[in-house]
């Protein structure tokens, strides 16, 4: 109950200053088409990767290699929980 209180509370606090901030003007036509462009270029052109590695390759690889770069951080965590049971040596 208490939460749900603070998360409508903490909303409509959002919403206010959302209300309030003016909008912020749109960007310029040459900005928008060059971002356009750059984004064209690297999805159009994914489908070469392909040529070099299996689709269903890079979809098994991309979440190992981010639980590896985070190695550290998801260790750290799993410490503080197993810290956190009564029931640990620590």
């Amino acid at each position: 109950m208490i939460l749900e209180w603070l998360f409508a509370s903490v909303i409509g606090i959002l919403k206010t200053l959302f209300f309030i901030i003016p909008d912020l003007p749109s960007l310029p036509d040459f900005l928008i088409n060059s971002l356009e462009n750059f984004t064209n270029l690297i999805f159009d052109n994914v489908e070469l990767l392909g040529y070099f590695v299996s689709i269903p390759l890079i979809k098994a690889l991309v979440p190992l290699i981010i639980l590896v770069e985070n190695f550290e951080h998801v260790y750290n965590f799993v410490i503080w929980i197993i810290r956190k049971i009564p029931i640990s040596s620590e």
